[in-house]
């Protein structure tokens, strides 16, 4: 459903009119009344004089009609053509919550809220008399209503409210509420409206983002998604699973945020396909199909979940829809602007923040544009969109388009973890371990990884490893290094895997077990891991948890160089290569074969 009404401004032509009590003149009163009626019993008397007449000569007739004429003009009214136009009967569709009323709903006065199991009616008569009925609140009588142009004024005994009539869509202002009345003939898909548990899921979001004035709180949030649920809205379930997804890091959380997007499908909200989607794409929990999860975005786009375009649009950004041999920005963007037209705040700042990653990049279609890529970032992080803030933090700490700078960096990561973001918590970790525009800190290191934990970041697992098993600004615990790291590759960070088989080779809090090290190494290898896939060769080399095999030592050496080359890791390409060249020195390859190896194949 379109945002039409909003988009014409239809809404913002209120206007607050002076109306003067007792408008109701002598021509209405009593006295009035009467002499009307005994006007009609005259009239009524001559009617039946007469038909008593045989013979009537056509100048007695004439004379009656021209005596007749002078006391009917001078009771006719004529009528307001605007009021004749707009009188007739509208049935009550929503009512929308006045934020500066009821400022603890948030981004709820975003939209009108349709009341459920509520009838109300706003009848408009053509003499200026109404009525409001409401099932609720009791029938109240219009004292009196006028229209100018697309503009009402319609005055209670007690209070003037102003209103707006559109297209046989009537919006009143009340004292903390908007009513909105639409005719018979009304098309309703003109207007924007959502159910009171639909009025909850925007509230969850305020508090899962910390806007509209609203403090972040996941807890709440989450509560409020379960009762838009409960009570079948389909998008509730949908943001329960986005949470199980992105902001946890329990066992079987990705099986959880399934059954959930799948509940979300069966109550008929096509946002359960979006959620499927992005679990295929990223192969979270099930085997990654990228195809399939460009169909589900497709699905759900042309169903007319806007969201569903944005996921399409990211894949072309990316590359990785079905048929791209490279990135197309141009169609990105074409399907972000799309999305942009949704009346939801977060896939508006989704694809606002997504049309400046396209101009972050060059791709086959697009060049990149640093001032374009700012210009679209600053939007989404100026509606307190948490990515907005980071990618622009990111830009400042890799000088990528901006002079670097690692305080304006963690300036910009604060503003983004105070929304919630993980990744934001990860990176102001990163600053505090290797002392990058502030002063080297372990402990506040390890305090930032826990809290990027806390949000669903996995990577902060690893890195927690890391400092109980060297004891950075925490005891030492090879017990809690070896929970973190296996939780860490449970979530598929391709370091855990080499970092447990480091553990498992070494003996570090338990029994030395070469064949399980090289068990994980594999695994990691498998994800493209170089530390991992150089280990699994130095296995090989040297026989360590299975036989010697210089051949299969040659061939992992020589990926795990690939690898380093991609990833430009300097330490892996520095191990690799001494690794390659003492298998040269020991005569177990040739010059030609160690000098592909070192090429990466």
């Amino acid at each position: 459903m379109t945002t039409k009404i909003q988009r014409k401004n239809i809404f913002l032509i209120l206007i607050s009119l002076f109306v003067i009590a007792g408008m109701l003149l002598s021509g209405c009163s009593k006295s009035s009344a009467e002499t009307t009626r005994e006007k009609k019993k005259k009239n009524a008397s001559k009617t039946e004089d007469t038909s008593e007449i045989t013979e009537e000569t056509e100048t007695e007739a004439t004379e009656k009609e021209t005596t007749t004429e002078p006391e009917t003009s001078e009771t006719t009214e004529p009528l307001d053509p605007d009021r004749v136009r707009i009188a007739g009967t509208y049935e009550g569709f929503a009512i929308k919550t006045k934020a500066e009323a009821h400022p603890e709903n948030g981004s709820v006065n975003n939209f009108p809220i349709i009341q459920e199991g509520r009838n109300f009616r706003l009848i408009l008569n053509e003499d200026g008399t109404a009525g409001w009925e409401d099932d609720k609140e009791g029938n109240r009588t219009i004292t009196e209503w006028k229209a100018t142009g697309e503009d009402l004024s319609i005055v209670f005994s007690d209070i003037s409210l102003s209103g707006v009539e559109r297209n046989g869509v009537i919006l009143v202002e009340d004292t903390d509420k908007y009513w909105y009345f639409i005719s018979p003939s009304a098309n309703v898909s003109s207007l924007w409206a959502i159910t009171e548990a639909e009025a909850k899921v925007e509230r969850g979001d305020d508090y899962l983002f910390a806007r509209a004035g609203t403090e972040l709180n996941l807890s709440e949030a989450s509560k409020l998604y379960q009762e838009a649920a409960d009570a079948g809205c389909g998008k509730g379930w949908y943001k329960l699973g986005y949470m199980a997804q992105h902001y946890s890091l329990k066992e079987d959380h990705y099986k959880t945020a399934l059954s959930y997007y799948q509940k979300a499908s069966d109550a008929g909200s096509l946002y359960g396909l979006v959620g499927q989607g992005t679990l295929y794409e990223f192969g979270s929990g099930v085997d990654m199909d990228k195809d399939k999860a460009f169909s589900l975005y497709q699905q759900a786009a042309e169903g007319g979940c806007l969201q569903g375009y944005n996921r399409v649009a990211s894949m072309y950004r990316l590359g990785t829809a079905p048929g791209l041999s490279a990135p197309s920005g141009n169609k990105a963007i074409e399907l972000y602007q799309k999305a942009l037209e949704s009346p939801y705040w977060y896939e508006k700042a989704f694809s606002t923040n997504g049309i400046g990653l396209v101009y972050d990049r060059a791709t086959s279609d697009t060049s990149k544009d640093d001032a374009k890529s700012a210009e679209w970032l600053t939007k989404a992080s100026e509606m307190g969109y948490p990515s907005g803030y980071y990618n622009l933090a990111m830009n400042y700490k890799t000088g990528d388009g901006v002079p670097q700078d690692f305080v304006k960096a963690r300036t910009l990561f604060n503003e983004a973890a105070a929304r919630g973001d993980g990744d934001a918590y990860y990176q102001i970790g990163l600053l505090f371990e290797y002392g990058q525009g502030v002063q080297k800190t372990y402990d506040t290191a390890f305090k930032c990884f826990q809290k990027a934990a806390e949000y669903g970041n996995a990577n902060a697992m690893y890195k927690m490893g890391r400092f109980y098993e060297l004891g950075y600004g925490i005891e030492q615990s090879f017990t809690k290094t070896m929970d973190c790291y296996l939780v860490a590759a449970r979530e598929k960070v391709p370091n855990a895997y080499g970092a447990i088989g480091y553990m498992f080779s070494e003996g570090e809090g338990g029994t030395k077990d070469d064949a399980r090290a090289l068990e994980w190494w594999l695994k990691g290898a498998e994800l493209q891991d170089p530390q991992s896939t150089a280990n699994v060769g130095w296995s090989y080399h040297y026989g360590h948890g299975v036989s010697i095999d210089y051949a299969k030592a040659l061939e992992y050496y020589t990926l795990a160089m690939k690898y380093s080359k991609a990833q430009n890791s300097t330490h892996d390409i520095e191990y690799t290569t001494n690794a390659i060249n003492k298998l040269l020195s020991e005569g177990h390859i040739t010059q030609e074969q160690a000098d592909k190896a070192l090429a990466g194949g």
